[in-house]
C-alpha cells in the first residue's frame, strides 16, 4: 500500500510541474525576501481577478479587480525564512508600489524593476510572491 501512495505522490508532483531544489537552483536564480534589493525584467500585465468583499459589501457578490503583475522573462525562486515560505521557479509577481501609480495603467509594456520581494500575506495578494517596486525603467514606449 505504501508503494502505491509513493507512486501517486510522484505522479502528482510530475504532473504539477514540480522541480527538485537542485534543479531549481540550476534553472532559476534564488533570492531572499525583503533583505536584498532585486532587479527583475519582464512584461507588465493586468490580470482581472476576483477579490474578497470588503466589510460593508454583500458577501455573495463577486468583485473583479485589475491586478498589476510582472510576468518575468526568467523565473525566480525564493528562500524560505521568517518572512515567508520558499517558492520554486515563480513566473509572475504581483506589483506593489506607492511611488509608481502608473504601474496600473502601464500594461503590456516591458520593464526592468528594482525593489524588494515579499511573500503573500493577505487575501488581497494574488500571487505567492510580490514585488515592492522602488524604481521602474520602461523598455518600450507606451502603446
Amino acid at each position: 500500500m505504501n508503494i502505491l501512495k509513493t507512486l501517486f505522490a510522484v505522479a502528482l508532483a510530475l504532473m504539477s510541474g514540480w522541480h527538485s531544489p537542485a534543479n531549481a537552483a540550476r534553472d532559476c536564480p534564488i533570492y531572499p525576501y525583503e533583505t536584498t534589493e532585486v532587479t527583475l525584467t519582464g512584461r507588465i500585465i493586468v490580470e482581472r481577478l476576483y477579490r474578497l468583499p470588503q466589510y460593508d459589501e454583500d458577501p455573495n457578490r463577486k468583485i473583479l479587480v485589475g491586478v498589476p503583475i510582472l510576468k518575468l522573462d526568467k523565473p525566480i525562486s525564493t528562500l524560505a525564512g521568517p518572512d515567508g515560505p520558499g517558492h520554486i521557479c515563480v513566473q509572475k509577481l504581483q506589483l506593489a508600489s506607492s511611488i509608481e501609480p502608473g504601474l496600473w495603467t502601464a500594461k503590456e509594456r516591458r520593464a526592468t524593476m528594482r525593489g524588494y520581494l515579499f511573500a503573500q500575506i493577505t487575501a488581497h495578494h494574488h500571487t505567492r510572491v510580490l514585488l515592492m517596486v522602488e524604481d521602474v525603467q520602461f523598455l518600450e514606449a507606451a502603446p
